[in-house]
C-alpha cells in the first residue's frame, strides 16, 4: 500500500516537472479510506492537495475520537484529550468534563491512576456513574497492554469496547466510519510505538496547516476525490487507485442481494476512467494488511483483468526495501 502511494505521489511530482499543473491532476478511489497513505505521502512531499470526498482522513472526527485515548496514555495530563474521550459518553456535557479533568488533574498525581480513587468516584454524578465505569474500564484495558500491544491493538481496544457501538448508533455512514478505523489500525502497526506514531502524526498535522495558511501557488492543488464525488468533472491526468478485487469493486456491492452490485461498480468504473481528458493511471498494491494486520496478496479487480491489452503501457516501479514490497501498476 505504501508502495502504491509512493509511486502515485512520485508520478505526480513528475508531471507537474514537465508542466501539468497540480490543478489538472486528480486521484479517484473508491472509498474515502483508500486515500489515507497517499494524503500522508503527499503531505511529506510538499504537494498540496484538495479532498473533495471529505475532510482530510485525520481531520475527521473519529479518527481524533480514537487518536484521544491514546494521547492520554502518551500523556496523561493532556487535557483536550481526556474532555474530548469523555465528552463521547452519554450525560456527559462540556460542563462535566471540565468538573471531572479538575478532579483527576488536582495534584502531583497520574490522572489515569486519579480515575480509580475513592474520592473521585464519590464524586462523579449519579446519572453517568455507570457511564463513568465504561469509560475507565477502556482506559484500565489500553493501560494493561500498552507495554506490549503494538499501536494498532490499542486502536482496536478502543473500537471493541464500545467506539464501534457508538459510531452504529450516532451515524448512519457508520461502516465507512469503521473502514477507516480499521485502515488506521493497519498504518498504525508500522510503527513500534505508540510515541512514534503520534509524533509523526502531529508533525503531518502541522505540516497540513502550514501549508493551508500559504497563499495558493500558481500550480494549485491537486483533487483528491471519490468517484462518485468526481462525476461531471475533467482533469487533464487521472490515476485511479486501489484497484484491487475487492476494493474497486467492493466487496460489500458484490454481494449485493438485489444482484445489481456488480452493475452498479462497472458503471462507477466507466466514470473514473472517463474523467482523464489525456493520461489516465490504474494502479493496485500487490500486498496490503488484512484487518489482523497480516499482508494478504492483493489480486487485480477484474476490471484491470478484463483489459484487453491494447492502448496502455505496464508500469512497474523499483522494487521497495524488500522484495515482498514490489508492486505492479497497470
Amino acid at each position: 500500500v505504501l508502495e502504491q502511494a509512493g509511486f502515485v505521489a512520485a508520478k505526480i511530482a513528475e508531471l507537474n516537472q514537465r508542466g501539468t499543473p497540480f490543478s489538472q491532476m486528480a486521484v479517484l478511489y473508491r472509498a474515502h479510506y483508500h486515500s489515507m497513505e497517499l494524503q500522508m505521502e503527499l503531505t511529506r512531499r510538499g504537494i498540496p492537495f484538495e479532498v473533495r470526498s471529505g475532510l482530510r482522513f485525520f481531520e475527521q472526527a473519529h479518527i481524533k475520537d480514537v487518536s484521544a485515548y491514546l494521547k492520554i496514555l502518551c500523556n496523561p495530563r493532556d487535557e483536550l484529550a481526556w474532555k474530548r474521550a469523555m465528552l463521547l459518553y452519554p450525560r456527559v456535557g462540556k460542563a462535566t468534563a471540565d468538573k471531572i479533568w479538575k478532579l483527576i488533574s488536582a495534584g502531583e498525581a497520574d490522572p489515569r491512576l486519579a480515575v480509580d480513587a475513592k474520592e473521585v468516584q464519590q464524586k462523579i454524578p449519579a446519572g453517568m456513574r455507570e457511564t463513568w465505569r465504561i469509560f475507565t474500564r477502556t482506559l484500565a484495558k489500553l493501560r494493561e497492554t500498552e507495554t506490549h500491544a503494538t499501536p494498532g491493538k490499542m486502536i482496536e481496544t478502543v473500537m471493541k469496547d464500545g467506539y464501534e457501538t457508538f459510531l452504529q448508533s450516532k451515524y448512519p455512514n457508520y461502516e465507512s466510519r469503521i473502514d477507516d478505523l480499521r485502515q488506521l489500525m493497519s498504518f498504525a502497526d508500522q510503527y513500534s510505538s505508540l510515541e512514534d506514531l503520534l509524533s509523526e502524526l502531529a508533525l503531518l498535522t502541522s505540516m497540513d496547516r502550514e501549508r493551508d495558511t500559504a497563499l495558493p501557488g500558481e500550480n494549485g492543488s491537486l483533487k483528491l476525490s471519490s468517484v462518485h464525488q468526481a462525476k461531471g468533472l475533467e482533469w487533464s491526468v487521472v490515476f485511479v487507485i486501489w484497484l484491487a478485487e475487492g476494493k474497486f469493486p467492493s466487496i460489500r456491492s458484490l454481494s449485493d442481494s438485489n444482484g445489481n452490485g456488480e452493475e452498479e461498480e462497472r458503471r462507477l468504473f466507466y466514470v473514473a476512467v472517463t474523467r482523464a481528458q489525456d493520461e489516465l493511471y490504474l494502479s493496485y498494491p500487490r500486498f496490503a494488511p488484512d484487518r489482523g494486520g497480516r499482508e494478504m496478496i492483493q489480486q487485480p479487480s477484474r476490471f484491470i483483468v478484463e483489459l484487453d491489452g491494447k492502448g496502455y503501457e505496464r508500469l512497474d516501479p523499483p522494487n521497495g526495501r524488500d522484495s515482498w514490497q514490489r508492486k505492479r501498476y497497470y
